[in-house]
């Protein structure tokens, strides 16, 4: 705030007039009037703000193989970036980021004060360039290999070599004591480590994670209340020998319910299972019984928490199709998708439940051996899809896809005009089959990633659209077909964008 300063006493009016007076000044014969005070004195300046709608992408001088840097654009003003990051040492990069929950710093990993050790730092949005590091020491050559913001962003938990090299833990550091960790898992045995595999519950008080704390080799899953750092509460079933946890497992929506795949009762058969957060090791099987080899792939809990979606080769050993699953009926599941030409597949890890939980958008060859396409089940009718995305040339395939939040519209990337060449679209979900081609003429053939913002209202996404091999991030208002405004500021002759975010979503390009 400026802070002005006048001269109001009268008395320092009268003291100025006499010495006006005593230098002569002033008319014949009297005082003269008083002059006007000072001007406003420069006050501080104000404290620099975060943008309201920051976009951060990494990028570098070299697709081959040169420095990746983190970048900042105000998205009020694309086409001006700043650089996040501080400088790198000599041979460093900036690695896997994310955005605070409320878009006002960005977490980073990077070698950059040694070439031989990867850290974590935090930057102010509105300071870019002055990088925090938040880590505690870590010993020669350890490295930080991943981390998650609490839902509330005062808090990150991390896993790193930090006080033994090789041996991977898992440490907790406020935002606000940068420095300063806690470690959360107990002693480990000898050869133990903690996987990257790790998120806060909902309400922020308790980290889930990875680990082979009890039997080495055997991972299985843990979960830590914050107010007890150091104790560790199973939570999986019983394993058979060999079993252990299989990717990332996920709480609920709602922070009650814990699901997990792991091949915990017959080894080398992965299963779908879920816990109860206040009855740890009591985990209950979800997926229907499985044909012999089969395993489940991937899943995805619906936003009401109620229940799950699965892809598995649960019928036929080999044809990988789409299950949901209630969360109250474990073990009763229902195949959703549409019956699959021979040799067809649900894609896995694709599939997306609508905001209101009561249809799925998955991408498969359904029609076409080969030939990936998007489909609409509504839950109410399994097994009865809609394709969504117009008519593919021979070997076209939709290969992206976002659900819009009104969960109205859907916007995907797909060859379809002309084989070998991804383009924008965007379908109205009540008119399946019909689509609006969005981005402008282009030169390249790659979109490689696509975001929607919050309102639903725009479109973002990384392409070649004006040089070739090059990426670069595009915004187009979804009303507003084929007018893109490039959002990253001008590239080097070898430069080219990798990965962009605009949600606190967790970033690894």
């Amino acid at each position: 705030m400026t802070t002005f300063h006048r001269i109001t006493s009268f008395m320092s009016v009268a003291l100025v007039a006499a010495l006006l007076g005593a230098c002569g000044g002033g008319s014949s014969g009297g005082t003269p009037p008083p002059g006007p005070g000072p001007g406003p004195r420069p006050g501080p300046e104000p404290d620099p703000v975060a943008p309201d709608d920051p976009l951060v992408y990494i990028a570098s001088d070299d697709p081959a193989g040169g420095v990746f840097e983190l970048y900042l654009v105000d998205l009020a003003t694309p086409g001006e970036a700043s650089k996040v990051n501080s400088p790198l040492v000599a041979g460093g990069s900036v690695g896997p980021y994310a955005l605070s929950p409320d878009l006002t710093h960005v977490a980073y990993l990077a070698n950059q004060d040694s070439v031989d050790e990867m850290e974590l730092y935090i930057v102010d949005l509105a300071e870019p360039g002055e990088a925090t590091r938040l880590n505690a020491p870590l010993v020669d050559g350890g490295w930080v290999f991943e981390f998650a913001f609490s839902p509330d962003g005062s808090q990150i938990v991390y896993n790193a070599d930090q006080d033994e090299f090789d041996t991977f833990e898992l440490y907790l550091v406020d935002v606000a004591d940068p420095g300063v960790s806690t470690r959360l898992n107990p002693d480990l045995l000898p050869g133990s480590v903690v996987s990257t595999r790790m998120s806060f519950s909902p309400d922020g008080d308790a980290v889930l994670y990875v680990a082979d704390l009890d039997v080495a080799g055997q991972f299985e899953l843990y979960l830590v209340d914050l107010a007890a750092p150091g104790v560790a509460t199973r939570m999986n079933g019983s394993f058979v020998a060999g079993g252990n946890v299989v990717g990332a497992p996920q709480f609920s929506p709602d922070g009650t319910s814990i699901v997990y795949m792991a091949d915990q009762e017959v080894d080398g058969i992965l299963e779908l299972f879920a816990v109860d957060v206040t009855t740890p090791a009591a985990a209950t099987k979800l997926n229907g019984a499985l044909v012999a080899d089969g395993d489940v792939c991937a899943f995805r809990f619906s936003p009401d928490s109620s229940g799950v979606a699965y892809c598995a080769d649960q019928d036929t050993d080999g044809d990988l199709e789409l299950y949901v699953v209630d969360l109250a009926v474990p073990g009763v599941s229902t195949k959703v998708n549409a019956p699959l030409v021979a040799g067809g597949d649900v894609q896995s890890g694709t599939f997306r439940f609508g905001p209101d939980s009561d249809f799925l958008v998955y991408r498969a060859d359904q029609d076409v051996d080969g030939d990936n396409e998007l489909y609409m089940v509504d839950l109410t009718t399994p097994g009865v899809s809609a394709k969504l995305n117009g008519t593919l040339p021979a070997g076209g395939d939709v290969s992206l896809f976002r659900i819009n939040p009104d969960g109205l519209q859907l916007i995907y990337a797909a060859d379809q005009d002309s084989e070998g060449v991804a383009e924008l679209y965007n379908a109205d979900l009540s008119t399946p089959g019909t689509s609006t081609k969005l981005n402008p003429a282009r030169q390249g053939t790659e979109i490689s990633l696509i975001e929607l913002n919050e309102e639903g209202s725009h479109a973002f996404y990384l392409a070649d659209q004006d040089t070739a091999g090059a990426g670069e991030v595009y915004r187009i208002d979804i009303a507003a077909a084929g007018v893109a405004t490039k959002i990253n500021d001008a590239l080097p002759a070898t430069g080219s964008v990798f990965d962009f975010a605009i949600t606190e979503e967790y970033r690894a390009p």
